[in-house]
């Protein structure tokens, strides 16, 4: 044992002595005491770090009394990004904490999130109170009242659960019958028995753990000598650690929870039906006297945190985890798993243990581990639900034993991660066993997936769908038999009279028809399979591909993140509101695959061809200068911080850089390809998104025609139930409405102006264009202004000097950007009402005007870089003579561009907090700009297309930041914004947000393509140096093929190939745009007959009233 393990174990045997102390104490000592206790343990382990913990406490008090509404999820956030930071430090040059003081982080991290949610429970439950009119008392589950600075710090710092995986809610802290917050009748609840029954095995586990330990060491995974062992030997060796892993804990929870017990803390009468970690579940009155609380049975399964027996001995994974660090599953499905951003119980799954993860640490190796725990969740509930129901009782005893066996060897693979931690060792280790976990669980998921019931079938199972199929009638009425055969004859008829054309092409159940009609439609085409015999090959697989398509696109609805959350935003706050938070999570989708992408293409194929060398000598220097990104020497912590906001520094040889990657030819092969193939993702997915919304906004665009009978006749959803799904697609179609109707207003205002009101209108929307024409081009000057200045106050010796002036001056351009990115567009919507368009039309304008701004703003951004870069186009410049490019002043010119699109999306995080938190939250209700927050998110993921290839990195970062904004946003609009006064229709925002996320990456397509065909790489760092051009590679690559394959890819490049692919390109395009045109036509034409057909029936019915008239007067 580690003196570190000796310590922790001497904590927690001291604290069981000082229980029984506290137990008899009166409640002002218990409170007081525990936490002066618990603070001295800090002090005397954790020493300076202690600090930490405080930091910790004060922030969220500070939360919670500042936004008692919403304080659970700022306290989550807080807490969660305090921890990125605490295990930061030793890269920013502060003192590294002990082990202990990262125990007391990580729970003193999920006590405070408890408290904060009680928190808000208490203030939802007193607003309800205040909307009734009364007040209903105390309730379960509630605090009594909002804590204050010293009951928060008496709560965090107890002594009991300070270092050990035990935590009790504040309002169980605070009605426990002995707690610590309150002594009630603390003599009638036994402690010691309970205690002793409690600590008998911890002896035994102790034992075995020193055992294992001596036996078994960890080292030996890590030498070379243990893999050349046989695979049986490899494969169990961690069995045992296992044990070992399983016995330290085993040790450590037991004698925390004996602490507890010794305290009487955590006990509740047996009618409580306490749970680990939340408390008690049903209101139990405290005993009057002595006696009565004597004579009340008790139990501490609030303060169980382990089961060892059903740990070991269940049949399941999903089972096994519910009985390990119970306190910690708890509070894990309580805050994180129910409020997870998908509904499926795997998905859900996964976001818990990601989170859980990085709870852990940063270690590769928490991850790895904790993201196969729903792989395996996964594949043991499809293959259960396919094949154990099949098994005899016989079977299914084995099927268990089967069962047991495999999940031990599992816990054994996920606990070589979580015990190696490193990513090297822990992939090492795996992939000698042959990653057989992996492979077992997706062949028994593909197993489960092909035997076992699709979903639709599954549910059908449910008991609600049963009452369903048994609630029928009852006993039938004399003829109701013959009623109903004469009913069952007319549906047959029916079905066997329709016309062919549409029964053969179309399947029973998109037919037209009642439910029984189609059944009959289905039996009747049986029978003639059946006749004919079993059907053409050809009809039999497109069946198969039909149902398939079904499953996949009903897996897909099922997965789908956020779809509630995006209904109540749509029901709320209208189809505009609800598309930016759809929108958002598009893009946060792209930056994940593009993610995934990268790091299976350049991260990956980095490491496996050997550890990338470091960064040149500083001393090193060629034709095209000398490259020194990392400076020697000792480095202050504010210096650190700031090439933390710059990109330099530590992170500029990093992998989040294009320069670090060394110049290999696979690799620079894959890093190529990689830019093209998330290009082509990019390009595919939203395509699709924008066809999609194209025949809504067709439609909705069609004219007054069918502006109102689409949304009266087609916009219910039948299949809804429940009050609160209806309630919200009653709003979503008023706010639909209510568009029409604002826009018709408008449209009928227009349509009776006099040509000099005319006139008057297009004469104001000529000058309010000048004026938006002159503020964009102060906006493009200052832009390039600040470009030009960076570079010439970089220079400055005072700049050098100071560290904070010279944050400043690498963020100018950003500064600058983000100024006029904030003050323009208020503007613009200022000026568009002015102008006497269709809300709609306005919209579209603002979008205009303010992706015109931002875009083009990058545009200047990088129009100045490359000035920089290639000496203003002028090969020929001394600068550039040498090497193509500006190696004096950027010797590494693509980490340089990287660099500042970096700061670009860092500065643009930055300031989306700013807004958030000190402009949006203490202004309270408003209303939610869409044009705005969406044109800022195209903006951002524009500049992420641009610095993708310089940057590997920059869509991880961005699906970090958009996930982090995701739930920000969702914060600010529940909680501080109203409906807007004025909506706008669904349809321009489907259509025409992906159609300027087109032109973004157009526009991002450009400056990357130009690098790589024109530019010279540079010399000294990235996978293409010495290359003449980054494309150079490609040809050089095809070189080394085998002779057909050249002359195969070389024929795809001469114009043989290229222009009869045009031509037939053409031609196809020709068709399609004739077929459209006429399809233009028929549909003109069906509209002037219905409005034909409109105007007879209004011409009879004036005269059919105008008879009447006349035959009354006569």
């Amino acid at each position: 044992m580690s003196p570190e393990e000796w310590t922790y174990l001497v904590v927690l045997l001291i604290s069981i002595p000082i229980g029984f102390l506290f137990k008899k104490a009166g409640p002002g000592l218990k409170k007081w005491g525990a936490a002066a206790v618990g603070l001295g343990l800090t002090l005397f382990t954790c020493g300076p770090h202690t600090l930490h913990s405080l930091v910790t406490i004060l922030g969220t008090w500070a939360l919670i009394q500042a936004q008692p509404c919403s304080c659970h999820a700022l306290a989550l956030a807080w807490t969660f990004s305090y921890l990125l930071f605490f295990r930061a430090l030793s890269l920013l040059g502060l003192p590294t904490p002990t082990p202990f003081t990262n125990a007391v982080q990580l729970l003193l991290t999920l006590k405070l999130v408890s408290l904060a949610s009680e928190v808000q429970d208490l203030h939802v439950a007193q607003r309800k109170e205040m909307a009734a009119g009364f007040s209903k008392g105390p309730s379960l589950g509630l605090l009594p009242d909002v804590p204050s600075l010293m009951e928060t710090l008496s709560y965090s710092y107890c002594y009991v659960g300070i270092m050990t995986d035990y935590r009790q809610t504040a309002r169980s802290s605070a009605t426990a019958p002995t707690g610590l917050a309150g002594a009630a009748l603390p003599v009638a609840v036994p402690s010691l028995r309970p205690m002793l029954r409690r600590a008998w095995p911890a002896p035994l586990f102790g034992l075995l753990f020193l055992l294992s330990s001596h036996l078994f060491p960890l080292e030996a995974v890590r030498e070379d000598a243990f893999y050349a062992r046989p695979l049986p030997a490899r494969l169990f060796y961690n069995d045992p650690r296992l044990l070992r892993f399983r016995m330290r804990f085993y040790v450590a929870w037991i004698t925390a929870e004996c602490g507890c017990i010794a305290a009487g803390f955590g006990a509740y009468p047996v009618a409580a039906k306490a749970r680990a970690g939340g408390g008690p579940t049903l209101q139990c009155p405290p005993p009057s006297s002595p006696e009565k609380a004597a004579s009340l049975e008790y139990d501490y399964e609030t303060i169980r945190n382990i089961d060892c027996y059903n740990t070991d001995f269940c049949v399941r994974v999903r089972d096994g985890m519910r009985y390990w660090n119970m306190t910690v599953q708890w509070w894990l499905a309580q805050y994180i798993y129910k409020n997870a951003p998908a509904r499926s119980y795997v998905f859900r799954s996964a976001w818990t243990m990601l989170l859980s993860a990085y709870w852990h640490g940063l270690h590769p190796g928490y991850y790895l581990s904790f993201l196969t725990i729903p792989l395996c969740l996964a594949a043991e509930g499809r293959l259960e639900s396919a094949l154990r129901g099949r098994l005899s009782p016989r079977g299914r005893e084995l099927w268990d034993w089967a069962h047991w066996f495999l999940k031990m060897r599992a816990y054994d693979y996920m606990c070589m991660g979580f015990v190696l931690l490193s990513l090297g060792d822990t992939l090492r280790y795996w992939a000698s066993v042959y990653f057989c976990i992996h492979v077992l669980a997706l062949l028994a998921l593909g197993l489960g997936l092909a035997l076992g019931p699709s979903l639709s079938s599954v549910l059908n199972e449910l008991p609600s769908a049963a009452t369903l199929r048994f609630r029928g009638p009852g006993v039938l009425p004399w003829g109701a038999l013959e009623e109903k055969e004469d009913r069952q004859r007319s549906i047959q008829a029916f079905a066997e009279s329709a016309p062919k054309e549409m029964q053969e092409p179309c399947p029973s159940r998109e037919l037209p028809w009642p439910m029984q009609a189609r059944r009959a439609h289905r039996q009747r085409h049986a029978r003639d399979q059946v006749a004919q015999g079993s059907g053409s090959r050809t009809a039999h697989w497109a069946l198969l591909l039909r149902r398939s398509k079904e499953k996949v696109r009903e897996g897909l609805r099922t997965v789908q993140p956020w779809a509630w959350t995006l209904k109540r935003i749509g029901g709320q706050f209208g189809a505009g509101t609800e598309s930016y938070f759809s929108l958002l999570r598009f893009l946060l989708l792209l930056n994940a695959l593009a993610s995934v992408l990268t790091i299976c293409m350049i991260l990956l194929p980095t490491w496996l061809e050997g550890a990338p060398p470091g960064p040149p000598a500083p001393n090193a220097s060629s034709l095209c200068g000398f490259y020194n990104p990392r400076p020697q020497g000792l480095v202050a912590f504010a210096t650190q911080l700031f090439n933390l906001l710059s990109g330099e520094g530590f992170l500029e040889w990093s992998p989040l850089f294009y320069g670090f990657y060394p110049p290999r030819p696979h690799l620079a092969i894959t890093y190529l390809c990689s830019a093209f193939a998330i290009g082509l993702l990019y390009l595919l997915l939203i395509l699709h998104r924008s066809v999609s919304g194209l025949k809504q906004t067709l439609l909705a665009e069609s004219g007054a025609l069918t502006s109102y009978s689409h949304r009266v006749f087609s916009a219910w959803d039948f299949g809804l139930s429940g009050e609160v799904h209806v309630r919200l697609r009653q709003r979503i179609i008023h706010y639909e409405l209510q568009v029409e109707l604002e826009e018709a207003v408008v449209r009928r205002r227009a349509a009776v102006r006099t040509l000099g009101q005319e006139a008057t209108v297009w004469l104001v929307r000529l000058l309010l264009n000048l004026l938006v024409f002159a503020l964009l081009g102060a906006a493009f000057y200052g832009v390039y202004w600040a470009t030009g200045a960076t570079v010439e106050l970089q220079e400055r010796p005072l700049v050098q000097e100071m560290p904070l002036l010279k944050l400043v001056v690498d963020y100018l351009p950003s500064i600058f950007i983000s100024m006029v990115n904030f003050v323009l567009p208020p503007v613009f919507s200022l000026i568009a009402p002015l102008e006497g368009y269709t809300r709609s039309r306005q919209i579209v304008f603002i979008l205009l005007r303010t992706v015109f701004l931002r875009l083009a703003s990058l545009v200047v951004l990088l129009l100045s870089l490359w000035n920089q870069i290639t000496c203003a186009g002028d090969a020929d410049a001394v600068a550039c003579k040498t090497c193509g490019y500006n190696y004096k002043e950027l010797p590494c010119w693509e980490t340089r561009l990287g660099q500042e699109m970096y700061k670009l999306l860092l500065f643009d995080l930055l300031t989306g907090l700013a807004v958030i938190l000190l402009i949006q939250f203490p202004r309270k209700t408003q209303e939610f700009q869409v044009p705005d927050e969406v044109l800022g998110l195209i903006y951002a993921q524009t500049v992420v297309w641009v610095g993708s290839f310089f940057c590997p990195l920059l869509p991880l970062l961005n699906t970090a930041k958009f996930l982090l904004l995701f739930y920000l946003k969702k914060l600010t609009l529940f909680s501080t914004c109203s409906p807007a006064s004025r909506t706008f229709r669904a349809s321009t925002v489907n259509f025409f947000f992906p159609l300027v996320l087109l032109l973004g990456l157009a526009i991002s397509a450009v400056p990357v393509l130009y690098s790589i065909f024109l530019i010279p790489p540079s010399k000294l760092c990235g996978p293409f140096r010495g290359q003449s051009s980054i494309w150079a590679e490609i040809p050089n690559s095809i070189c080394t093929l085998p002779q057909t394959v050249q002359n195969f890819l070389f024929f795809l490049g001469t114009q043989a190939f290229a222009v009869p692919l045009l031509l037939i390109s053409s031609i196809l395009m020709a068709y399609t745009v004739a077929l459209a045109n006429s399809y233009g036509r028929l549909i003109s034409e069906l509209k002037h007959q219905i409005e034909t057909e409109a105007q007879n029936k209004v011409f009879l019915a004036q005269r059919a009233v105008a008879l009447s008239s006349a035959n009354g007067t006569l």
